[in-house]
């Protein structure tokens, strides 16, 4: 046969997939991503696609990934076009702009994610570091040149983002030169130096910089000896991305080097075809892809990002990399893909959902721009990920129709997440996010070449915008797999929980990709329950499903006033099952439970919130009193609160017990409470309850990877809870420890029965006067004082003496009145 035609459409794209893969060639039916493409391959595919005259798409290379397939789609569509391009202020509406930046190169519209930035969305305040280790002769005056060169090729850089009193925020492209600044250390011992290094680092990662005052780029020269040195770069998130870091220094140190180098492509370029798509389309689009979708909050309630995050590290070596590269492409897809659903999959876990969003980034680089791999600024942006998870369906199966469905929403990946976020009514969609960096490495050959210097190394760093990111980064032969955990949205131990869930559910796919999701998730039909018959047993039925809800029936009939004891600061109120063996079998008994401890809903961020939650629950079931309340420490604060708010809806409580419960905000002295201290007393607490505690093991040593391998290594009841569980247990107790450090009661009107527990001996143990309850109650406050200690007020033995008090004539000690 004749050799196919140079015009023939899939005898062209062969050649190019031959040229952009870096193969001898390629067959009509090969598959992009089984010949190693991946999702910034891509772009070089449609740009090569285009010099050679065939317009096609990112979109088309996802959903018709081979030769023969893209001929089908050549002269299709392009992306829709609007005639309203993002505005910005008219040349005669300029003057407070003129006025504050005198002599400005121009004013842009900002990028969707670079407004969510400025307005205080996630990662607001963050800052990027390069560090560039040097040796031999620097030519300092050259470098200085080099650096104001950057400045003038790219004036982006030197921007000044500003909020507008009216209309949107612009980027002012100021006449404010990037400079070098120089720190000598010289004279400084190695050891001062390296202190002082390590200041430095610690520095920038604080940084935070003034967005209207540029630059916000700033260049440090560090002398550490006459012949070695740092360039340390800060620079605002606003102005740079990852692929953009990664042609910041070849350019910079060709430059140095005197270089002649082509005009560079604006940035402006890019925010033009920004401005040009059609976006109410991308909103239909995304509402029609959303619909239905609820937030997933892995980190609910975490404070606002703010400080340099936590980062829990492991790298895959060159071997596993291999094998996960090859199973990626012998299913057709990305290892993004790929990273993205085991992503998924632990969220299911974690969530005990099926259906979970995330975030992840994209370059924001079109291929219809021309010049796009060469842009430097910031055009990546950030979109929602939604992942329906079927039971039935095997791992290999999910990661080719989540890679469709992602394909399908290429088009509209630039829309404003703020704007599709608004537009479902929920104030945050996720939490978390995956970002694959798998930009284009940095050219080797400009590191080299310099007359008379060496670069030595340079590293990048940025704080990432969401509470927690798993961060991929394919690097010298292997991947590291980084988990980078905000304050207060994942302590170290419990990030590591989730990076082995990543790599558990990882190497299951390599090992055996036709592995059904159910397994995984817990969501097939013989998947785990929340716990086991152990505890199914314990809070006294055969069925664990409601273990964990919110309002336990622990003995639902009888026509008694019911009793409703709320769980102590862990969360859980099995124990009170114990009360229905010696109450009045007539009366019901429920326990109220942390809402949080299924690890997908928000912590309370008050005692009050929790009284008003456990009061709706109540009255659910039970509409009108009377009403019994009882509860164990943290419990009793929130039953007395209960005890308020229903007396404030004009409802009768019969009674309220409180067992060994006092107003920790009114003693003079508490002891300090680390973060995640909380947690590790509950774990502690917990190995003990189930006489798995390795001997001598004290609760500071035990964070959740350590306690979760003590219950995975034994056979207790604890080993019928799952993992999920287990730790919102320990981050129930830690919110709860906090809230009942600054909870000031009420006053509840009517009669306490205070249950005071035998006095520990242990060091910092505290005593509180029951008299601290009198500013909060209007009635008696009876104590009985019990022969069992405070952590053992709830044992069996413990609560049926509370049972013999709380029948009509049971033993107490008067206090008395008050006022």
């Amino acid at each position: 046969p004749q050799p196919a035609e140079a015009t023939d459409p899939v005898a062209v794209l062969c050649e190019v997939f031959a040229e952009v893969l870096g193969r001898p060639s390629a067959g009509p039916d090969d598959s992009f991503f089984a010949l190693g493409g991946d999702s910034i391959r891509s772009i070089r595919l449609v740009r090569a696609a285009r010099r050679r005259g065939l317009a096609l798409s990112t979109e088309d290379v996802f959903v018709h990934p081979t030769p023969a397939g893209l001929a089908t789609r050549l002269g299709g569509p392009s992306a829709p076009r609007s005639t309203d391009p993002a505005p910005v202020p008219a040349t005669g509406a300029r003057g407070p702009l003129d006025t504050a930046y005198p002599g400005h190169r121009g004013v842009l519209p900002l990028t969707p994610l670079q407004a969510g930035l400025l307005s205080g969305g996630p990662g607001a305040g963050s800052v990027m570091r390069l560090v560039l280790d040097l040796s031999g002769e620097l030519d300092v005056p050259a470098l200085r040149r080099a650096v104001r060169e950057l400045g003038r090729r790219h004036p982006n850089l030197c921007a000044a983002f500003v909020r507008q009193p009216a209309g949107p925020p612009v980027q002012v492209l100021c006449d404010r030169p990037l400079t070098l600044e120089e720190l000598d250390l010289r004279a400084l011992t190695p050891e001062a130096r390296d202190t002082r290094l390590a200041e430095l680092t610690a520095e920038e990662r604080a940084t935070r910089l003034d967005p209207e005052d540029p630059p916000l780029l700033r260049f440090t020269l560090v002398r550490q000896a006459p012949d070695r040195f740092q360039l340390r770069i800060v620079g605002h998130h606003l102005l740079l991305d990852g692929w953009s870091n990664q042609l910041l220094l070849p350019e910079l140190l060709a430059l140095y080097r005197g270089d002649v180098l082509p005009d560079a492509v604006p940035f402006g370029d890019h925010l033009a075809w920004l401005g040009g798509l059609d976006r109410e389309q991308a909103m239909t689009a995304w509402d029609d892809h959303l619909a239905g979708a609820e937030p997933t909050l892995l980190a609910p309630g975490a404070p606002a990002a703010d400080g340099w995050p936590g980062r829990t590290t492991h790298r895959l070596g060159p071997e596993e990399t291999g094998r996960l590269t090859a199973a990626a492409a012998a299913l057709g897809v990305t290892a993004n893909t790929v990273l993205q659903c085991c992503w998924a999959l632990v969220l299911a876990e974690r969530t005990g959902r099926h259906d979970v969003v995330f975030g992840a980034i994209t370059s924001g680089r079109s291929p219809q721009v021309p010049g796009v791999e060469s842009i430097v600024g910031f055009l990546i942006n950030t979109f929602p990920v939604r992942v329906r998870l079927r039971p039935e369906e095997t791992l290999a199966a999910l990661l080719r129709r989540v890679q469709g469905e992602q394909a399908r929403m290429m088009p509209h990946r630039h829309a404003d997440l703020a704007a599709v976020t608004d537009r479902l009514g929920v104030e945050a969609l996720f939490d978390t996010a995956v970002v694959f960096e798998n930009f284009p490495p940095a050219d080797p050959e400009a590191a080299r070449n310099l007359p008379g210097l060496r670069v030595e190394g340079a590293t990048t760093e940025s704080a990432g915008h969401h509470p927690l990111s798993l961060m991929v980064l394919p690097r010298d032969g292997g991947t590291d797999v980084n988990l980078l955990h905000r304050t207060g949205a994942a302590a170290p131990g419990r990030s590591r929980v989730l990076l082995d869930g990543v790599l558990t559910v990882l190497r299951t796919l390599l090992a055996d990709p036709d592995t059904p999701v159910g397994r995984l998730t817990g969501t097939g039909a013989a998947a785990p329950t929340p716990a086991g018959p152990r505890v199914a047993a314990l809070i006294g039925g055969e069925d664990a499903h409601p273990a964990f809800d919110t309002l336990l029936p622990l003995r639902e009939k009888g026509g008694e006033t019911p009793l409703f004891c709320v769980h102590p600061a862990g969360g859980v109120g099995w124990m009170y099952s114990a009360l229905t063996h010696h109450l009045d079998a007539d009366r019901p008994v429920y326990a109220l439970q942390d809402r949080g401890l299924n690890g997908a809903d928000r912590l309370h961020g008050s005692v009050e919130d929790m009284a008003a939650d456990y009061v709706a629950e109540i009255r659910a079931r039970r509409p009108h009193g009377p009403y019994q309340l009882l509860g164990w420490s943290f419990g009793g604060l929130v039953a007395h609160a209960m005890a308020c708010e229903l007396q404030r809806a004009g409802e009768r409580v019969e009674r309220l017990i409180l067992l060994d419960s006092h107003v920790l905000a009114d003693l003079d002295e508490l002891p300090p409470a680390p973060e995640g201290a909380g947690a590790r007393q509950m774990y502690g607490a917990l190995l003990d309850f189930a006489g798995v505690r390795p001997p001598g093991l004290r609760d500071d040593e035990l964070d959740d990877a350590r306690f979760l391998g003590i219950v995975r290594d034994g056979d207790s009841l604890l080993s019928d809870i799952s993992e999920r569980h287990l730790v919102a247990m320990g981050g129930a107790y830690d919110n709860n420890l906090r809230l009942a450090r600054t909870h000031r009661p009420g006053r509840y009107t009517g009669d306490v029965l205070l249950v005071r527990a035998r006095p520990d001996e242990g060091p910092g143990a505290l005593s509180p006067d029951p008299a601290g309850w009198h500013p909060y109650v209007s009635g008696r406050v009876d104590v009985h004082t019990s022969e069992h200690t405070h952590g053992d007020l709830a044992c069996p033995a413990s609560l049926a003496g509370i049972a013999r008090v709380l029948e009509p004539g049971g033993p107490g000690e008067k206090e008395g009145d008050h006022g």
